[in-house]
């Protein structure tokens, strides 16, 4: 699954209106995923706000954790094998 994270938790409101995610409303649509289907399928987060990049990564590992998975993070030039 690739998604988009574009902004802090602590940006959740506007995030919203904006119909951009945050690292913990991801954590909830993930979860929501996971009760409906009984997994998550692997992850991949593109699109981080370049101004607040090292905050969202920690908070990207953050929710990872409370998921109890490896939430990825994409990049230019990345490759998939399907």
């Amino acid at each position: 699954m690739f998604i988009e994270v574009t902004g802090l938790n602590r940006m959740e409101t506007d995030m919203i209106r904006l119909r951009h995610l945050t690292p913990s409303l991801l954590a909830q649509e993930l979860q929501h995923y996971r009760n409906l289907k009984g997994h998550i399928p692997r992850v991949i987060i593109t699109h981080l706000s370049a101004l607040y990049e090292e905050e969202l990564r920690q908070e990207i590992a953050d929710a990872g954790k409370l998921l109890e998975m490896e939430l990825e993070l994409g990049y230019e030039g990345l490759t998939i094998d399907l």
